[in-house]
Parts: structure tokens; sequence; C-alpha cells
């Protein structure tokens, strides 16, 4: 099992400038490949395990998850501007996976639908979800919108009465907050109505030049710390900014066909995979990644990471993400799969089914996501 504890916008107290020059997706390469090639040979990359895989593609799956259709919110949307400020919402608070357990035992739903419960509560509920009512959330009340306990009633140990104690997953509520407080602050001090409001101005790109994935993330990445996931090892700064492109992703494929000036990003295909802890275990299943028996014999005991010394957590993000990147240069090698990118393998990967007993169903309920 793996354990990859919550972490801030950066997992440490070193400081790290973002990319130079808004490459934003080559840095994020450049670095996960250099960081990989120095992990190893701890964690290493199966050249022959991926040809293996390429080979097994099951086109139908493939299609499938090449084709799917974009979830959209059972909601009704007044503007564009109100439907881009939920969907980047729920990007942004896209992590919290370890809480998995304890959400499925006490809510019967997973951290991804949380999100999605939270904020469609704060949709029905009539209040304006702006830049205003975001930094001036409470725990208290974000603990009643994502319907999240945040104490629990014990029983004393000798006397015939109960005691409030903090719940374990207060501390996802707390992270919930401070993320959601940060968005509202950050939008506030650059003079925006709300995060809908801030896509529209970040996509405004004008009538010749064409929407770009590097312009909407040097936005967004210049705008919120928390979504600035990248820290520092081995002298190698390295970037991952998953949920970032998980937005932009997201925003290409809802609505590159009824707003192209905007969405139709023409670098499109440059995303990275979205590499966390279930792309991770996918790729240890499929023995593409493959690690030291030190290393096995933490993930096994489902060691926290992060009180290892070697920042295990990142160096591993970087190996799935290089894996995900010697794949597409395996795939496009062979005649059907010639146009295949990263996020479609990040697709596919997710969508396979493993074993009941597999590493993830250990992962999912014990370990957190980044930030």
């Amino acid at each position: 099992m793996l354990s990859l504890p919550p972490s801030s916008s950066a997992s440490s107290d070193v400081h790290i400038a973002l990319p130079k020059n808004a490459q934003y997706l080559s840095a994020v390469r450049d670095s996960c490949s250099q960081l990989s090639a120095l992990s190893t040979p701890d964690v290493q990359i199966d050249q022959e395990a991926i040809n293996t895989f390429v080979e097994a593609i099951d086109p139908q799956t493939w299609t499938a998850a090449k084709t799917a259709s974009p979830v959209r919110m059972p909601l009704k949307f007044d503007t564009l501007e109100q439907e881009l400020n939920l969907m980047a919402l729920i990007a942004f608070l896209s992590f919290g996976s370890g809480y998995r357990e304890e959400l499925r035992t006490e809510l019967d739903r997973d951290h991804a639908d949380t999100v999605r419960f939270g904020i469609m509560s704060m949709h029905i509920s009539s209040v304006e979800i702006n830049a205003t009512f975001l930094s001036a959330l409470t725990l208290a009340e974000v603990s009643a919108f994502f319907d999240i306990p945040i104490t629990k009633e014990v029983a004393h140990a000798t006397l015939p009465m109960t005691m409030t104690e903090p719940h374990p997953l207060r501390q996802l509520v707390q992270m919930l907050t401070d993320v959601l407080n940060e968005i509202g602050k950050a939008l506030k001090v650059k003079g925006f109505r709300n995060l809908g409001h801030f896509l529209l101005d970040a996509t405004n790109s004008g009538p010749t030049t064409g929407p770009t994935v590097e312009r909407l993330l040097d936005a967004v990445l210049n705008t919120f710390p928390s979504a600035r996931d990248m820290d520092r090892w081995g002298g190698i700064d390295t970037y991952i900014f998953r949920r970032a492109q998980m937005m932009v992703a997201s925003l290409h494929q809802q609505f590159r066909d009824a707003d192209p000036q905007r969405f139709n990003f023409v670098d499109v295909d440059g995303l990275t995979a979205f590499s966390d802890e279930v792309l991770i275990v996918v790729l240890l299943h499929l023995n593409i990644l493959k690690v030291s028996p030190t290393v096995d014999r933490w993930l096994s005991a489902g060691k926290d990471l992060t009180k290892v010394a070697g920042k295990w957590d990142l160096r591993l993000r970087a190996a799935a993400l290089e894996a995900v990147e010697n794949i597409v240069a395996s795939g496009r090698r062979v005649g059907s799969f010639s146009d295949m990118t990263p996020v479609e393998v990040d697709t596919y990967l997710r969508s396979l089914s493993l074993p009941d007993q597999s590493p993830l169903t250990s992962l999912r309920s014990r370990s957190s996501s980044f930030y």
C-alpha cells in the first residue's frame, strides 16, 4: 500500500521558483525525467513491460477511454462564468484521497464525490460563490456544506458521560477551508469576482493567437499558491502541477466545441499525465514501475513516505509521469497509436480493473493525495 500524505503547495521549506519563460509543460517533463533518472536503481521504469503493455492494449477499452464524454454536473447554470466557477473549484479541491476509508464509513462517499457534493451544496444554497464568500469561509461552514463532521462524541473512560473529540476527518475539512480561503483572497487581490471571472479573463486570447495551455497555466500558477505542487530533491526542482493540468483538460474537453476561441487549446496534446498515488499503483501493478526491496517494504507496510529521508513521494510521482511519457513514445511507434497522448494513457490506465487484493485497495483507504 502506498502512503502519500497531504502536503502544502510545496512540500518543503525550500524556496522553489516557477519555471522560467512560462514553459510549464516542458518544465514538468524535464524535471520529472531528471528526478526519475536520479532515483534509479531504487525506482526504475521497465521498458520491456511498457512494450508488453502497449502490445496488449484493448482497442475497445482504449477507444472508450479516449472518447469518454465529460462528466457534467446535474445543475442549471445561468451563465458560463457560473459554470466555470464551480468546475474550477472542484479541480482545485481534488485532493484528500487518503481519507477514502473515513469518508466511505462516515458518508458513504469517496473524496471526489464529497468534493462535488460540497460545491453543489454551495450552489443550490443560493449563496454567491465569489471571492468575498470564499475568503471568509469558516471551518464550521465548510463542514456543513460538505457534510463532513469535525467532531465526534466518545464515551468517557470511567464516567457515565460522553466527551467531544476532534473527528479524524477534521484535518481534511481544515485543508479544504485553507484552500478555499486562499482562492478567495487571491481573487480579491487580483480584482476578480470569482474563479469563473478569472478563467474568462485568462482565456481571452484574442482573435488571432488562439488559446494555449501554457498561457492558462501561467495565470493559474502565478495566482494560486496551492496549485503549485513542486519540490526539490537531489538539487532538482521538480514540477507536477497535477490539479492545474486536470482543470485545463476538463475545460478543453467540455467547452472546446462550444467556445473554441477560449478553450480549444492549440497545445493541449502537450499536457502530461496527472501523476498521483493511483497512477503510481497501477504502474506498479503492471510492473512498469519497479522499486527496490527497501522501497517495496515501505509501500507494503503503508509507511508514511514523507517521514523517510529521500522524498520518495515526489520521486515516485516523477517516475510515474516519466513512465507515461515512455508509454506514449512506444505507443506512437505502433501504427494504431501514432497520435497517442499522455492524458489518453492516464485515462486508460485508470480505467483498468485490478484484482480485489491489489495494492490499490489499500492505497485508496490509507493514503492521501498531494495538494
